[in-house]
C-alpha cells in the first residue's frame, strides 16, 4: 500500500478501537477489544509512520479508560475471554504508554497533545497514595508523569501544576532515586517458579507463588533475578 493507504487505514483501525471502548463505557455494546488487539492497532500507525495519529489514538484510549474500568466492575462479571477489569484496563495503559514513551520527543512537540495526556494519565493514578508501593502499570504511569512533568516546561504552572506539584518529589523519591545494592549471601535458584517464565502467558499467577516470593528472601532474589535475565534474553514482543 502506499503511505497515504497506510496512514488511512491505521487511522480507521485506530478510530475503530476507540469507537468500540467508547461504546462500551456508554453501555451500547457488550464487545471489547482484546488489548493484543489494541496493541495491534497501535503497531499499524506506527508502521504506517503515522505518529500523529498514534498519539491522538492513545489520548483517546486515555479518555476512556476510566470510564471503561467502571463499566467493567458495574456488571459484575468480566467480559467472556476477558481478565479482570482492573487488568483489562492496566493492560491498555502499558501499551499506551509504551507507544508515548517511543515516540516522548513527537509528544513534546505539541502543547495541547502534552497537556491532554498529562491530564489524562493524572486520571488513572488518581487513587495512588504511595508511589513507592503500588502495580507495575501505576509505576510506569507514574514514570511516564515524572518524564513530562520535567521536560515540558508549561505542566509546571497552573492548573497542572496545582495538582501535580506536590506528588513530583514523591515521585522522584519512588522512583528515581539512585540505589547502593547491598551484598547478598542468597544463592540463585534457576528452577524456582521457571515455569511462569517459560510461559507467563499461561494464566494467572497463584496466591501459592505470591506467598512463596513474599514470605522467603531467598526465593525473592531468585524470582528477580530469573524476571531479570528472562526480560534481558528475550526477542519476542508479544511475551
Amino acid at each position: 500500500m502506499s503511505m497515504y493507504e497506510q496512514g488511512a487505514v491505521s487511522w480507521a483501525v485506530g478510530g475503530a478501537v476507540c469507537e468500540a471502548l467508547a461504546a462500551y463505557a456508554a453501555g451500547a455494546t457488550t464487545y471489547l477489544p482484546q488489548p493484543e488487539h489494541v496493541a495491534f492497532a497501535l503497531d499499524l500507525m506506527e508502521i504506517a509512520l503515522n505518529v500523529h495519529g498514534l498519539i491522538e489514538t492513545c489520548i483517546q484510549i486515555l479518555k476512556e479508560l476510566s470510564e471503561v474500568e467502571a463499566a467493567l466492575l458495574s456488571r459484575g462479571a468480566p467480559v467472556s475471554g476477558l481478565a479482570a477489569p482492573r487488568a483489562y484496563t492496566s493492560a491498555l495503559a502499558l501499551y499506551t504508554v509504551g507507544a508515548l514513551r517511543r515516540y516522548h520527543s513527537c509528544l513534546l512537540l505539541c502543547v495541547e497533545q502534552t497537556s491532554a495526556v498529562f491530564e489524562q494519565l493524572c486520571r488513572l493514578v488518581k487513587c495512588v497514595v504511595n508511589p513507592g508501593d503500588c502495580g507495575s502499570a501505576e509505576r510506569c504511569v507514574l514514570a511516564q508523569l515524572h518524564d513530562l512533568y520535567q521536560a515540558a516546561a508549561h505542566l509546571n504552572h497552573a492548573p497542572h501544576a496545582d495538582t501535580f506539584a506536590n506528588a513530583y518529589p514523591k515521585i522522584k523519591q519512588a522512583l528515581y532515586s539512585p540505589l547502593t545494592p547491598t551484598p547478598s549471601n542468597y544463592e540463585y535458584n534457576p528452577e524456582f517458579l521457571s515455569e511462569f517464565f517459560t510461559n507467563p502467558r499461561k494464566g494467572k499467577i497463584e496466591m501459592s507463588w505470591a506467598r512463596q516470593v513474599a514470605e522467603s528472601p531467598a526465593n525473592r532474589y531468585s524470582f528477580v533475578c530469573s524476571a531479570i535475565l528472562a526480560v534481558c534474553r528475550e526477542v519476542d514482543n508479544d511475551r
